[in-house]
């Protein structure tokens, strides 16, 4: 995670990440090519009535360009792969399981449903999933949140701005087996895998894509997913998830999760975890 000083240099780097010229930014922003030049050089900060746009095309944290958007700029950690912002070097990295036990039954009113109608173009960006995919993947999320719509949730920031979602899948035994064998990958699911978990002896669950920009986010996230399972506690179920990121992979076998395979590469990283929350949340 790096610390940004300013919103120039924020800038700067995510057209790097994203091999953006200062031409491509100024007409997703529908702004002057200078004007993003001068943002770029910190000659002059962003107007209010910019800043939303910013943050709806760039899904860049509103946070983070509040603290950076300014005549004296907050210095804030970003990370653009995760996406996710802290203020101190002590919040970066992810706190232990038992820090979310202790914060299951904190309550926000940020979180809420995922809406498709509003909220794919959201969910394929942050994804990162390609645009020739939206179709089968709209499909596959439909029947998701026809029989799970609970844990289907997304969190936004104190202005409605877009912080981070979880996507869990109800799926078939054929596909849980096709996973764990590394027969298909995640992103190569369609709505036939997904089933209706009320009519099955032993529930598999999917966690499909969990991410938020902050801890605190995260927190309200994981929680809301704990309190899920912990009502359904005395059902036998199987938790599934496909860990890529390095800053999280002490979270699952901390939570009860047992590593099945991992695939460790010079610039990747995934492990699959299966097992549940049982004895985690027992006495929670």
């Amino acid at each position: 995670m790096k610390k940004y000083y300013s919103l120039g240099e924020l800038l700067k780097e995510y057209r790097r990440m994203n091999h953006l010229s200062q031409s491509d930014l100024s007409i997703k922003m529908n702004a002057d090519i200078r004007t993003v030049q001068r943002w770029e050089k910190n000659e002059t900060i962003i107007k209010e009535e910019k800043v939303a746009e910013l943050v709806e095309e760039t899904l860049l944290p509103f946070q983070l360009i509040r603290n950076l958007n300014a005549n004296d700029p907050i210095p804030t950690y970003f990370d653009f792969k995760t996406q996710k912002y802290s203020l101190s070097e002590l919040a970066i990295d992810l706190p232990d399981a038992s820090w979310y036990k202790l914060k299951m039954n904190a309550k926000t009113d940020r979180i809420r449903a995922i809406d498709l109608d509003y909220d794919f173009e959201f969910l394929m960006n942050a994804m990162q999933i390609s645009e020739v995919c939206h179709k089968s993947m709209l499909a596959l999320l439909k029947e998701a949140l026809f029989h799970l719509p609970k844990v289907n949730m997304l969190i936004t920031d104190e202005l409605g701005f877009y912080a981070g979602f979880s996507l869990v899948l109800p799926i078939s035994e054929k596909a849980y087996l096709d996973l764990k064998s590394q027969k298909i990958k995640p992103d190569e699911l369609n709505e036939t895998h997904i089933v209706d978990p009320d009519f099955q002896e032993k529930c598999i669950y999917l966690s499909f894509h969990l991410t938020a920009d902050s801890n605190d986010n995260i927190q309200y996230l994981v929680g809301a997913l704990l309190e899920f399972f912990d009502k359904i506690n005395e059902k036998d179920y199987l938790y599934c998830m496909i860990e890529n990121r390095k800053d999280s992979y002490h979270l699952p076998e901390q939570l009860g999760l047992k590593e099945i395979w991992n695939d460790v590469s010079e610039n990747d990283f995934q492990s699959f975890f299966e097992g549940d929350f049982k004895v985690f949340l027992k006495g929670a």
